[in-house]
């Protein structure tokens, strides 16, 4: 399972996966396909996690993203992060978890600058979606959450969590 990167250096989320549907049915969808967070123009977006750009749009081919970068993990995850005013990456680069790859914006079909977040992953798709979007919420890790200086298993991070439960556990 991929552990998302909190992508901007503010800790709002400004709308939900599958909020504001009246707003989506336009474009055949039960809601809003993706998080977005609170990114004033021209500041850091982060790659959620480890990968490789495979498209870097520059907005002028009309796509709702307007400039945005896609990059490919392990397991069949994608991450997009759109309405940018500049990538800062190019196709074929590999990037680190937290690592920055674009400065924030409103282009495309926005309504002010933000970054729009979407997770879609080969074979999979939430309900009423298409192109194997799902929901990111539950991947993404709490603002503020750095990855340890050498190498990690999110499966560990999950016992951690688990194991500092105060839940009551089935017998």
């Amino acid at each position: 399972m991929i552990q998302l990167f909190w992508p901007t250096d503010y800790d709002v989320i400004t709308q939900r996966f599958g909020a504001n549907p009246q707003n989506y049915a336009r474009f055949g969808l039960p809601g809003h396909e993706g998080i977005d967070f609170r990114a004033p123009h021209r500041t850091n977006i982060s790659a959620c996690a480890d990968g490789v750009v495979y498209r870097v749009s520059d907005g002028r081919d009309g796509n709702n993203y307007g400039r945005h970068v896609r990059i490919e993990h392990a397991d069949g995850y994608k991450t997009i992060y759109a309405h940018m005013d500049e990538p800062l990456v190019e196709v074929g680069d590999e990037v680190k978890m937290g690592q920055r790859i674009g400065l924030a914006d409103n282009t495309g079909n926005s309504f002010g600058s933000h970054l729009h977040l979407s997770l879609k992953r080969e074979g999979e798709v939430a309900r009423g979606y298409y192109s194997n979007l799902i929901d990111p919420t539950p991947f993404l890790m709490p603002f503020g959450w750095t990855p340890p200086e050498d190498e990690w298993d999110a499966t560990e991070l999950d016992k951690r969590i688990g194991d500092s439960c105060d839940c009551e556990k089935e017998e």
